[in-house]
């Protein structure tokens, strides 16, 4: 039996067990965990039959290329290693032998860089890599931890349903007289989800050099830092942040009910009208209410003093404002606009969220031709308010 037929019998058994699983239901964490290794299994095994299968064509062209023995797979450096020496047919004969691994096994060598010497005459000193990489690290969409969330891993369109009961009341009633009859009212609405995408390309050099790092684990944090950053922004505006619109996303925005006007744009934002805010949200609904700005706003508000310089909103310093939390959503706006609503205050848990969560899937081939892979990034998401009235927006005066 050859290679190419072993792995086609291995990459049918990794199949085999994927299938399994996904007729059983992919019903915990752990079981979609283990189907999408398997899944990206079978795909790294299939990488493998197409690199044979191109390694054995190119001996039947040229059968002088084939070697006498098939030697064992190894790596070309030695770990720790900082130069290379020999004569230049040396060094290309292990050249050589490290293209032939990657074409058999997929596998890249860890790289180390030649000594040369500069036009100066002076040696250059081949580059290592610092084991730990420096990141950017943002915490984003931690209105996530306000809203109702449900992962939809099937990711079918979600019927979301509203009640509001709020008018209705019990009646003082005489004796043997029959109660009067309030039904209470619901409303349907099925939503489709919106699907995020992006694409990450990352240079095959890079994944060589990135050996004493974990590149994949990289990718995947930043993408759940961009999937955070659009979910920020399509759960409070109901588009992305390039301003597409996400249709089955209604938008805290568009979902909230305007509680209070300022009296002028000019003024800001002042005590009165945060009062006025908190009093315009039904007394029932405030003891899980929490108030929701962005960053700028926060500014704002910390920077406003009295005559005798201290500031008015010490408490913003602890995270609230009088006894309510206080979350932070950058997708609200950063900046006092006409008509802007730079403040939300009620209970976000009547906002519902369904979403897929994140998918990233390795493009092995697609921009093999620009010596980089891909990792296509992908979730989808939709959004609606099941009670209406249950928050409310401070929406700035038009001049």
């Amino acid at each position: 039996m050859n290679k190419v037929t072993q792995l086609r019998s291995k990459r049918e058994e990794v199949l085999s067990a994927a299938q399994s699983l996904l007729l059983d239901g992919l019903t915990s964490p752990e079981k979609r965990a283990s189907y999408q290794k398997l899944m990206q299994d079978a795909d790294n095994v299939e990488a493998e039959i197409r690199s044979n299968e191109k390694l054995n064509a190119l001996y039947e062209k040229n059968p002088s290329l084939k070697p006498a023995t098939s030697p064992a797979v190894a790596t070309v450096t030695t770990p720790g290693v900082t130069h290379r020496s020999g004569s230049p047919e040396e060094r290309k004969a292990k050249l050589n032998e490290a293209f032939r691994i990657y074409l058999k096994t997929n596998n890249y060598p860890e790289e180390f860089r030649d000594i040369f010497t500069a036009s100066s005459g002076s040696p250059l000193i081949p580059q290592d890599v610092f084991p730990i990489l420096g990141e950017v690290s943002k915490y984003y969409a931690p209105l996530l931890d306000y809203c109702t969330v449900e992962l939809n891993t099937s990711a079918r369109p979600t019927r979301f349903s509203t009640e509001n009961d709020s008018s209705s009341f019990l009646t003082i009633s005489s004796e043997g007289a029959a109660p009067s009859e309030t039904d209470q009212t619901f409303s349907d609405a099925v939503l489709d989800h919106d699907l995020v995408t992006g694409t990450v390309k990352a240079s095959l050099q890079l994944i060589d050099d990135s050996a004493r790092f974990d590149l994949t684990q990289l990718i995947t944090r930043a993408a759940g830092k961009r999937l955070g950053r659009s979910y920020e922004s399509i759960l409070t505006n109901g588009v992305d942040p390039a301003s597409n619109p996400a249709p089955n996303n209604q938008g805290l925005i568009n979902a909230a009910t305007v509680g209070t006007t300022s009296t002028s744009l000019a003024a800001g934002i002042g005590m009165g009208d945060l009062a006025n805010l908190v009093e315009s949200l039904d007394p029932s609904y405030r003891s899980r209410a929490v108030f929701m700005f962005s960053g700028g706003t926060y500014q704002t508000l910390m920077k406003q003093v009295d005559g005798s310089g201290r500031r008015f909103w010490e408490e913003l310093g602890e995270g609230r404002l009088w006894e309510w939390p206080v979350v932070i959503n950058n997708a609200l706006p950063q900046a006092l606009v006409a008509n802007g609503v730079p403040v939300l205050f009620g209970d976000f848990s009547t906002y519902a969220v369904s979403h897929t969560g994140l998918s990233v899937q390795v493009l092995y081939e697609k921009f093999i031709d620009q010596f980089k892979r891909g990792f296509e990034l992908s979730s989808r998401t939709s959004s609606r308010v099941l009670s209406f009235g249950d928050i409310k927006a401070l929406k700035l005066a038009a001049s």
